[in-house]
């Protein structure tokens, strides 16, 4: 009579409950809602929230890659009062001589246009309107010569209306002593397309935000 070697049931129902658990955490892997998921390959979500967002590069590009700092003051100073109209810089300079005469008439060089009053000179005078927009990066023109004799005030317009809203601008004069730049209001009032102002002599103008 051949003998069985007794059954331990103990350790039968041990590795039957270890098995049964063992298959209940493995079904459970990838189900929506569980928690550290062993069977999903998805990152967990990002919050973008508190991602530092950025500026766009100003030339149409999608950005810098930088951290916007537009609030930051250029050179840890207060920026200048008067900024003047920003354009593209061209590297070119417009420029038109013209003939006025002592009846008055005008002269019109890219965006500014100088108006001149009858009798502002004693006899015909050569004069120079120079668009300096290009050069600059802002709008700005030079009228020659500079140390001309006016009896009267002539008209400049200068026209922006494409590059920025013309309210609230005026016209101003720019001297400079070799290492900084002055700007003196000359008044003037918006117009249609620009600024237009009554200049009390030649030189270098252009027109700016107020505020």
């Amino acid at each position: 009579m051949t003998k069985r070697a007794p059954t331990n049931h103990k350790s039968f129902f041990s590795k039957m409950t270890l098995a049964a658990f063992a298959v209940a955490a493995l079904s459970g892997c990838g189900r929506e809602g569980s928690t550290g998921s062993a069977g999903s390959l998805t990152a967990p979500s990002v919050d973008t929230q508190g991602m530092p967002q950025f500026a766009d590069a100003g030339d149409g590009s999608a950005g810098s890659g930088d951290p916007s700092t537009q609030w930051v003051p250029i050179n840890d100073q207060e920026p200048a009062a008067v900024t003047g109209v920003n354009a593209t810089v061209t590297g070119e300079v417009l420029e038109v001589s013209q003939l006025i005469p002592k009846s008055g008439g005008s002269i019109t060089v890219g965006r500014h246009t100088l108006k001149i009053l009858p009798n502002t000179f004693k006899n015909d005078t050569m004069i120079t309107l120079r668009d300096l927009t290009g050069m600059t990066g802002r709008v700005e023109c030079e009228i020659l010569p500079a140390d001309l004799a006016l009896s009267k005030a002539p008209h400049l317009t200068s026209n922006f209306a494409d590059l920025m809203s013309v309210a609230g601008c005026a016209m101003f004069e720019i001297s400079s002593d070799g290492g900084s730049e002055t700007w003196q209001s000359v008044g003037g009032a918006p117009v249609a397309n620009g600024v237009k102002a009554s200049i009390p002599h030649f030189g270098h103008f252009a027109p700016s935000p107020t505020n």
